[in-house]
């Protein structure tokens, strides 16, 4: 489960990143290199969104194990 979470959320950076560099490229800072760019700034917004995720899957998963995982 929490390995399908975070290739879920893997793509989503991928995607966005890719985005950022193919569509958005024109609003990076002069001089700034693209991929530069959408890395740092896809970055600085996702990585606290899959941190928080993992923690609540975590959390989640040790309060409740049958909710989130099926008992052995």
């Amino acid at each position: 489960m929490i390995n399908n979470g975070l290739r879920r959320k893997e793509l989503r950076f991928l995607c966005s990143f890719l985005s950022g560099c193919l569509l958005w490229g024109s609003y990076a800072p002069e001089g700034m290199n693209v991929a530069l760019y959408s890395l740092l700034y896809n970055g600085f917004y996702m990585l606290p969104n899959i941190i928080i995720g993992v923690v609540v899957i975590v959390a989640l998963g040790k309060v409740a194990p049958g909710f989130l995982f099926e008992k052995e």
